[in-house]
């Protein structure tokens, strides 16, 4: 399957700001941002997906943490 631009939102690190990137799948992006898969959840297309989802070009996949904890 040949890569197909991507658009990335990850206030991780773009600041929610979409960011092209070529890839097949989520793992790919999760491994060129460097971001640990540890309580995240992936959305591609505003559907719930997992790191081997096959992507289609033009799609938007965010990456967002599963639990957030605030501390006072």
């Amino acid at each position: 399957m040949a890569e197909a631009m991507i658009n990335v939102i990850s206030t991780f690190v773009n600041n929610g700001r979409v960011t092209p990137m070529p890839a097949t799948t989520p793992a790919q992006i999760a491994e060129e941002l460097g971001l640990e898969m540890v309580d995240m959840e992936i959305h591609v297309d505003s559907v719930e997906a997992n790191l081997s989802t096959p992507l289609e070009g033009k799609s938007y996949i965010s990456f967002q943490r599963d639990k957030v904890a605030s501390g006072a």
